[in-house]
């Protein structure tokens, strides 16, 4: 499980597929981690280069220092996505996950061509 460090926070993520094709980042909910995403990247993967996120806190991830929100994690997953990715990708979140994919979307929409919110 690759660990990236996004701006000076680690987060570990299951990567799956080519690394050359458009980028998918799955967004688990809340008390979830990267795991319960992999019935989808494993399917997503023939396709896309998918990142099962474990966002701070949960999974792999150690937490924030400080409060975490939403806006917080929306701002580390627009900051992954800079840089993972040279153009837009496609964002799948589950539950929590929806609620950060769409904050993303709303706040900086060019990182995003879709979402899937489940």
């Amino acid at each position: 499980m690759p660990t990236y460090h996004i701006n000076g926070q680690e987060i570990n993520i299951v990567e799956e597929g080519s690394p050359n094709r458009q980028k998918v980042i799955l967004i688990h909910g809340w008390s979830s981690s990267s795991f319960a995403m992999s019935p989808i990247s494993q399917m997503l993967s023939q396709r896309f280069h998918c990142l099962s996120v474990d966002l701070p806190g949960y999974g792999s991830s150690p937490p924030f220092e400080g409060k975490t929100t939403i806006p917080r994690y929306a701002a580390l997953v627009r900051d992954l996505i800079e840089t993972v990715s040279d153009g837009p990708v496609v964002l799948v979140g589950h539950s929590m996950g929806g609620m950060i994919s769409t904050t993303v979307a709303i706040e900086d929409p060019v990182l995003v061509e879709r979402m899937v919110l489940i």
